[in-house]
């Protein structure tokens, strides 16, 4: 058992070393200059490409609100009925 728990202790030493070395690739990345910036800040806004965001999608909360809403504005009176 205590063998299995080094093994695991050295598995989980190399992937925290792994995810160091990707941190620190990722912080090099970020502090490079965007190489057109410039260009970008010159484009007026019309000339950009549209970027399309996807919507959120609504939370279970979110969801729980709008049913209630619906159920008490008539929308679902049906469905609790048959309840």
């Amino acid at each position: 058992m205590l063998e299995s728990l080094e093994k695991k202790l050295a598995e989980a030493r190399i992937k925290l070393e792994d995810v160091e070395h990707q941190i620190e690739n990722a912080r090099v990345e970020v502090a490079k200059p965007f190489a057109k910036e410039r260009e970008l800040a010159e484009k007026p806004a019309a000339d950009r490409p549209a970027v399309d965001i996807p919507a959120q999608k609504p939370s279970i909360r979110e969801k729980m609100e709008t049913y209630k809403k619906e159920s008490i504005g008539g929308k679902n009176k049906e469905s609790l009925a048959e309840r």
